[in-house]
């Protein structure tokens, strides 16, 4: 009696150990599947917490773009990029425009530095103001001024209004263009232009640099030249220069 319950006990110890066994083998697994559960749930929510930052970044990004009116930064909300054609078709013709300079410039980190040189002509009762443009939609926001100075930066090869069909691009023609159909009186700025310090000198009677090959070149840039509306400086302009520019600002002001 004694041997067969301890057969029996033997055999239920037996299938503990079995049972043992198997648990060993899915406890591991179970565990593992969870973990992978829990570790994918986590990464799904990451992403769709990123997916949405990334929508909200773009949205804000294209839908504003900063515009420089009287120094002061506003967001204007944009509409799909548009080319030249459908900018100058909607620019009006001839409108009622204010006494006053708009000084254009493309860089806004260049607007103070545009600036000093206008008030470096010391042109008196003048009212000021300041407009960037990056894309072509922003021109349609000119201010109604008289007078625009249109602010452009040197590039060795002397690109201030761009050729139709090489592929530069054409704000600056654009611009250009813009202004002439709003009946403002335009005139352009070349900065930065290393060629440009030797009209410093005092007895140097030249609004720019004659080196500008384009400016003979290019029918717009010479309609300019031969009426006071195109000067080159590097940083600085020289008393000739302050005395014409402010003539000509006043003069187209009245």
């Amino acid at each position: 009696m004694a041997l067969d319950e301890y057969a029996k006990h033997k055999d239920k110890i037996k299938e503990i150990e079995k049972i043992k066994e198997k648990l060993d083998v899915i406890q591991p697994n179970t565990f593992n599947k969870e973990s992978f559960m829990m570790a994918f749930m986590i990464l799904t929510v990451m992403v769709c917490v990123l997916a949405v930052a990334v929508f909200n970044i773009y949205q804000r990004g294209s839908s504003t773009e900063p515009v420089h009116t009287n120094g002061r930064t506003q967001a204007k909300r944009n509409t799909k990029d548009m080319g030249s054609n459908d900018v100058l078709r909607r620019i009006p013709q001839s409108p009622n425009l204010q006494p006053g300079v708009c000084i254009i410039s493309y860089d806004e980190a260049r607007t103070g530095f545009h600036r000093e040189l206008l008030d470096s002509a010391n042109i008196r009762k003048c009212d000021v103001k300041s407009h960037v443009i990056r894309r072509h939609e922003q021109i349609l926001e000119l201010p109604r001024c008289k007078v625009y100075l249109m602010c452009t930066e040197f590039s060795e090869r002397h690109v201030i209004i761009e050729e139709p069909g090489l592929g530069l691009g054409d704000l600056h023609r654009t611009t250009y263009y813009a202004v002439k159909k709003l009946g403002g009186c335009l005139i352009i700025l070349y900065t930065k232009d290393p060629g440009s310090r030797k009209l410093r000198n005092q007895a140097n009677q030249a609004l720019y640099n004659t080196d500008i090959y384009c400016v003979k070149k290019q029918q717009e840039l010479s309609n300019l030249e031969q009426n006071n509306g195109f000067y080159s400086t590097y940083d600085k302009l020289s008393e000739h220069q302050k005395t014409v520019l402010r003539q000509k600002i006043v003069d187209n002001m009245t």
